[in-house]
C-alpha cells in the first residue's frame, strides 16, 4: 500500500515475481490528481475569551507536510509553516503564541488553523495558502467573527439582579418594620385605655 502520495508519485509501477523459476511481471499505471485547497462557506463564530479552530483542508486528502503553508489575514501574516516547521520570522506580533497548526494532521492534509484567546481584533477574513500546490485552487477562506455581546449581556444581567435584590431586600425591611410598629400598638394601646378609666375610677373615689 502506498501513503500519502505525491504528485511525484505519477508513474508506472512494475511487481514481478518468480514462480517455477520463470519470472513474472505485471504494471500498474498510477495517477495522483491534483488537490484543492477548502475553506468553510459558513462563517466560523466565537466569543471573546475562547480558543477556535478555522477549518481548511485539501481535497482529497493530499501530503502537504514538506511544503509551505501560510495563513493570512488583510495580508498580515498570521501563521507560517515552512520547512516542516512553524516559522515566526513573519507571523505578526498580534498573533504570536496564539496560532498552531496541527502537525500530525498535515500528512493527512488538515491545514487547520488553532487560534487562542480570540477578541474582536481578530474577527475578519482569513485566508490559507499553499503556495507550492500543484492545483488551480491554492487558497481557502474563512471568515471569523467574533461576539463580545454575550459577556457584556451577563454583566448587565447582574447589574439588574443585584439592584432587584436591593429593592426586595428594602421591601421586607419595610414590612418587617411595619408589623413591629402594627404589634406594639396593639399591645399598648389598650393598656393605656385601662391604665386611664382605673385613674378615672380612682378620681371619683376620692371626690
Amino acid at each position: 500500500m502506498l501513503t500519502s502520495l505525491k504528485l511525484t508519485d505519477t508513474g508506472r509501477y512494475k511487481c514481478s515475481f518468480i514462480t517455477d523459476n520463470v519470472e513474472k511481471s505485471c504494471y500498474v499505471n498510477l495517477t495522483v490528481g491534483e488537490s484543492d485547497v477548502i475553506g468553510s462557506d459558513e462563517p466560523v463564530k466565537a466569543n471573546v475569551g475562547e480558543d477556535v479552530i478555522l477549518p481548511c483542508h485539501l481535497e482529497p486528502p493530499f501530503n502537504v507536510s514538506t511544503l509551505t503553508v501560510e495563513w493570512k489575514r488583510n495580508k498580515t501574516y498570521v501563521h507560517v509553516y515552512r520547512s516542516m516547521k512553524h516559522d515566526p520570522n513573519q507571523q505578526n506580533s498580534h498573533f504570536i503564541n496564539r496560532t498552531y497548526l496541527f502537525c500530525d494532521e498535515i500528512g493527512k492534509g488538515n491545514i487547520s488553523l488553532l487560534l487562542r484567546n480570540v477578541s474582536k481584533e481578530d474577527e475578519g477574513l482569513y485566508i490559507c495558502y499553499v503556495p507550492k500546490l500543484h492545483s488551480q485552487v491554492r487558497k481557502g477562506n474563512i471568515t471569523l467573527k467574533v461576539d463580545a455581546a454575550k459577556h457584556d449581556t451577563k454583566q448587565f444581567n447582574g447589574s439588574i439582579n443585584n439592584k432587584s435584590t436591593k429593592n426586595t431586600d428594602g421591601a421586607d425591611d419595610t414590612t418587617v418594620i411595619t408589623a413591629v410598629i402594627t404589634a406594639v400598638c396593639t399591645a399598648v394601646f389598650p393598656a393605656v385605655i385601662i391604665a386611664f378609666i382605673a385613674w378615672y375610677i380612682w378620681k371619683c373615689w376620692q371626690n
